[in-house]
């Protein structure tokens, strides 16, 4: 009897032990999952600005200037002006024939948020003009819009992506960006750069 004890104790104590070495190499091995996780977002932002940014530069050579700002109330600016230049060219027909944010097409139309358009380490949820998703890029210029760039969104930014939101990025609210603290920022070559506002 005192033997079998010993042996279920001695299994027991194994089994601990087991757990113990299995819950220490979780331990080591999330943070590197997460990093991993990370640079694997960063690297998808950063192709989506260099895309957005060549559509963008498509854009300025066929028409020699920014894209205008939307009107009131209308889906417009950069992020639909660049769709026919990233194969778009359906979609931009579409919203070209419902321009009206408040037409019954639009419900669906807001939905249809290009994959080239999020960013996977920005906020996903409901834009301040739902259903459409929110933004996860947004436009600087200059005053007469000779000069522009393309950057990640604010973390807390809910304006929908197919209004266009423009900002200027050194601005002292840009505090903190989606990815460590910072921003991606791509200008007309297509060079993305790592902006942090915050110090």
């Amino acid at each position: 009897m005192n033997r079998q004890s010993a042996q279920a104790a001695v299994t027991l104590v194994e089994l601990i032990v087991v757990l113990a070495i299995i819950a220490g190499m979780c331990a080591l091995l999330f943070p590197a999952l997460q990093s991993a996780r990370e640079s694997s977002r960063i690297a998808t932002c950063q192709n989506n600005l260099r895309q957005l940014s060549l559509a963008m530069r498509g854009y300025v050579e066929a028409h020699h200037r920014a894209p205008p700002k939307p009107l009131p109330n209308m889906v417009g600016g950069w992020a639909i002006a660049i769709l026919p230049f990233m194969e778009e060219n359906d979609l931009a027909d579409q919203f070209a024939a419902s321009a009206s944010l408040t037409s019954p097409a639009m419900q669906r139309l807001a939905t249809l948020h290009p994959t080239i358009m999020r960013c996977p380490s920005s906020f996903d949820g409901k834009s301040n003009l739902p259903p459409a998703p929110v933004s996860s890029y947004v436009l600087s210029t200059n005053s007469a819009r000779e000069y522009w760039w393309l950057g990640d969104a604010l973390p807390d930014l809910r304006t929908a992506w197919l209004v266009s939101p423009e900002i200027q990025f050194n601005d002292s609210s840009c505090a903190t960006g989606p990815h460590h603290q910072g921003f991606f920022l791509v200008s007309t070559d297509a060079h993305v750069e790592f902006r942090d506002f915050s110090h």
